[in-house]
């Protein structure tokens, strides 16, 4: 659920119950993690993308010349076809911080595996009409 960019909010608020549990058993699985200073791969990429939105994430991106690092250009995903909304996400908020938004995805959507882990193809298969609807660019498909 957490990979879905899932409001449990709205989920509480749902009539359906299994919904209703659902958003419970995501907010106790994540007090767990928090009351024992963990991190699962979900919660690793939200705190990812809040540091993107920070002013050492926009250091990160831009680059040092101090310390010969040069500023990000360039995204590149290999296996589109196993990113979840979670890892979208997070491309597109990198992408738009780019000064020239410059995102290659690559996939097979025949290839899809990683659904155990929210991976879904609709992400390969509606990328670019998501790509330009969030950059407002126009996308080149091979």
């Amino acid at each position: 659920v957490s990979q879905y960019r899932t409001d449990t909010t709205e989920l509480r608020e749902s009539a359906v119950l299994p919904w209703q549990a659902c958003a419970e058993g995501l907010d106790r699985y994540r007090e767990t993690l928090r009351g024992h200073n963990r991190c699962d791969f979900a919660r690793l990429l939200e705190r990812f993308i809040e540091f993107i939105d920070s002013p050492g994430g926009d250091r990160f991106l831009s680059g040092d010349s101090n310390r010969d690092r040069p500023p990000l250009e360039h995204v590149l995903v290999d296996e589109y076809q196993d990113t979840n909304p979670l890892q979208q996400e997070l491309y597109f908020r990198v992408v738009e911080k780019l000064d020239t938004p410059n995102l290659t995805v690559v996939g097979d959507d025949d290839q899809a595996l990683y659904r155990f882990r929210g991976g879904t193809v609709e992400c390969l298969i509606e990328f670019p009409e998501r790509a330009r609807e969030r950059f407002d660019a126009p996308v080149e498909q091979i």
